[in-house]
């Protein structure tokens, strides 16, 4: 398989599982899912998700897996937090977004260029927002969905590099 077309299918993958995160609010009443604080690598709410629909049920079990669930940090749809965070939201945001424009910068060069420059900075960007928001008690949702899309953005660049790295071998 091409990097073209692993780039392909991640893009369908990730974009598909942008759409159920934001159509799985929608699919039980106003105000469902809230106050859903729990911790990263724990199922914290096994019993609720056992009580929705099934769509909901899976993405908000894989949320309450995957994230957080801070209500402060989530972005709202339909009276109810989404499944994942602001910034892991901008995260898989980001990642579509830099696997869709890694499509358009040809020369590996300039691929490789323009990738580094930008992995550094998005970096660099994430850990001093999350250093401040940590050490200072700062919550900043603009600033996490900002350095979560960066840091999207400079995953799909590594994607992109190591896809082509492969492909040369």
């Amino acid at each position: 398989m091409s990097p073209s077309s692993f780039k392909k299918s991640f893009i369908v993958t990730f974009s598909l599982m942008l759409a159920i995160l934001i159509i799985a609010p929608f699919t039980e009443s106003y105000g469902t899912f809230v106050n859903l604080d729990g911790h990263v690598g724990l199922i914290d709410h096994m019993e609720y998700w056992k009580s929705v629909n099934l769509l909901a049920g899976v993405t908000y079990w894989f949320g309450d897996l995957m994230c957080h669930q801070q209500f402060s940090r989530s972005l709202v749809l339909n009276g109810s937090q989404m499944a994942i965070c602001g910034r892991d939201l901008s995260a898989l945001i980001g990642l579509i977004a830099g696997l869709v424009a890694t499509c358009f910068i040809h020369p590996f060069e300039e691929r490789k260029r323009v990738s580094i420059f930008f992995i550094s900075g998005a970096f660099t960007l994430l850990i001093t927002d999350w250093s401040i928001q940590y050490y200072m008690g700062l919550n900043v949702m603009f600033t996490r969905l900002i350095t979560g899309f960066l840091a999207g953005f400079a995953v799909a660049m590594l994607v992109d590099l190591g896809l082509i790295r492969l492909n040369e071998k």
